[in-house]
């Protein structure tokens, strides 16, 4: 349990800087984008994270984690939210490429091994729209990794209206993206298998990679902050285990000699 908590403080301690990008990507290069749901307060908060998709894949690779402290526009939403509501929050984080091969970074408790490209069409339809329609408010469009606050009125922009929302507005059957405060929720890439994407009526398979040989990603949001944090899978910690015992018994060896 020591040597869990040890890789993963570790894994935390790689820190960066939100890059420079204005409104939210979602072709070619998708962003991260993160979202806050209070269901009875009919009010949403979403921020981009300025991470695209190939930032992601290569921070997953060499084992970096992101650490996103709250903003300004999170603490005014924090504080518009009843004490009751509080801890009924939930949030998600998305990605979406929509240019050649279909790409998408999602939360999620379990998803499918695979995925229809028709199921995953709907997704991207989805998705882009609730994305293209918070770039038109707040500070999205006219600063860097900008936010926003969101109530029924705003239409497509509102996690709740049927474009986002904890299942993709209905469109990933089986699946929840969303997890309440405090909560962790595994990140999961999903690719295309080929560029026929026009083929809609006719599904091929999509597949569902983790992020990095040999890691596995979590977020967490607590205590003011969104952690995304590369955790190494049960085997790494199996053969780091094996490892040491190895350098104990030559430990003990050489204290006989």
């Amino acid at each position: 349990m020591q040597l869990k908590a040890k890789l993963i403080a570790a894994a935390a301690a790689t820190v960066v800087s939100l890059p420079a990008f204005a409104a939210i990507a979602t072709g070619g290069n998708g962003e991260l984008f993160w979202s806050i749901y209070d269901e009875v307060g009919q009010r949403s908060y979403v921020r981009d994270l300025g991470v695209t998709i190939d930032d992601f894949l290569a921070g997953a690779a060499a084992g970096q984690s992101w650490t996103i402290a709250n903003d300004a526009t999170l603490e005014s939403f924090l504080a518009g939210t009843s004490p009751d509501n509080l801890a009924n929050l939930v949030w998600n984080i998305g990605a979406i490429d929509s240019s050649g091969v279909n790409r998408y970074i999602t939360t999620g408790g379990s998803v499918p091994d695979t995925y229809s490209n028709q199921s995953i069409d709907k997704f991207d339809d989805g998705a882009a729209a609730y994305v293209g329609a918070l770039n038109g408010i707040a500070t999205h469009l006219t600063e860097e990794n900008g936010s926003s606050i969101t109530t029924p009125g705003d239409n497509e922009a509102y996690f709740a209206f049927g474009y986002w929302g904890s299942n993709f507005g209905n469109n990933a059957s089986g699946m929840t993206n969303t997890v309440g405060i405090g909560g962790v929720a595994d990140l999961y890439y999903i690719a295309e298998s080929s560029s026929a994407f026009a083929q809609r009526f006719n599904p091929g398979i999509v597949e569902v990679i983790e992020s990095g040989t040999g890691l596995k990603y979590t977020a967490y949001y607590a205590d003011g902050a969104l952690n995304i944090t590369a955790v190494p899978e049960p085997s790494t910690y199996a053969m780091l285990g094996l490892g040491l015992l190895g350098i104990g018994a030559l430990a003990r060896r050489r204290r006989k000699a």
